[in-house]
């Protein structure tokens, strides 16, 4: 058996490996919200952070694009704290249940940080 026959037999299965443990990560995300953030005269908000985050502790920040809008991969559905905190304005929170039925979430900036 050739040295190069023996790493094969090495290689192809670590690749192997590699794939399923690839699979089920991208397996555990389960869940996509889609967003956008206003500001008070209801104008699409770039640029503004906005963090999830859920009762087991896990923290998912993305930000606002040109349209106000986002997007984010949760690991599940359920219970988040939701935080907006955008430039000129006071910090937003929400608790929200995020389902499939309400996936798509609308926050508005209300107050005007001094």
């Amino acid at each position: 058996m050739s040295s190069e026959s023996r790493r094969l037999k090495i290689v192809i299965p670590a690749i192997l490996v590699l794939i399923s443990a690839l699979m089920a990560i991208a397996q555990d995300v389960t869940a996509r919200v889609n967003g956008t953030v206003l500001d008070p005269a209801a104008r699409p908000f770039e640029g503004a952070r906005v963090e999830f985050d859920s009762a087991t502790g896990a923290r998912l920040i993305c930000t606002t694009g040109a349209d106000g809008g986002f997007s984010i991969a949760l690991p599940a559905w359920g219970v988040f704290t939701v935080r907006v905190d955008a430039v000129g304005f006071a910090p937003v929170t929400r608790k929200v249940d995020l389902n499939e039925a309400n996936a798509n979430i609308q926050l508005r900036l209300e107050q005007v940080a001094r």
